[in-house]
């Protein structure tokens, strides 16, 4: 029998400009499919098996979220189209932006869409303007 089961990380904000990474609670029977770092085989007891995965993930600059299934614990970089769409939001809202890279699940907002190097993984997009007719 196939156990999965996802959780995703939580970042909760304090009054100063310190934050606190915590697992929320799990997702049964559900993947985040794609977007995996890394993995790694996990042991124990179920709820041992989520703290090891629960403290890969807080440990790690990338992860957002993690899968456990058949005792292998995937570390997830977050849904790549979702990420796409908020670093395009983000972009649009910063009056220096032009483009943007999206790469290991951060977004990198840039002020020109020059000096193009090739870059495995990466996701390059330049945001154009439209003018609307009033």
């Amino acid at each position: 029998m196939q156990l999965l089961t996802t959780t995703a990380l939580l970042a909760a904000m304090a009054m100063t400009t310190t934050y606190a990474r915590t697992c929320g609670s799990p997702e049964w029977n559900t993947d985040f499919a794609g977007s995996d770092i890394s993995n790694f085989g996990t042991t124990g007891d179920f709820g041992n098996m989520l703290k090891q995965c629960c403290d890969a993930c807080t440990a790690s600059n990338t992860c957002v979220a993690y899968t456990l299934a058949d005792n292998v614990c995937y570390l997830k970089s977050g849904d790549f189209n979702s990420m796409l769409g908020q670093c395009c939001e983000a972009c649009k809202k910063n009056n220096q932006c032009n483009a943007y890279v999206l790469f290991e699940g951060v977004c990198y907002l840039k002020s020109a869409s020059s000096n193009n190097l090739s870059k495995t993984g990466a996701t390059a997009v330049v945001v154009g303007t439209t003018t609307i007719a009033s």
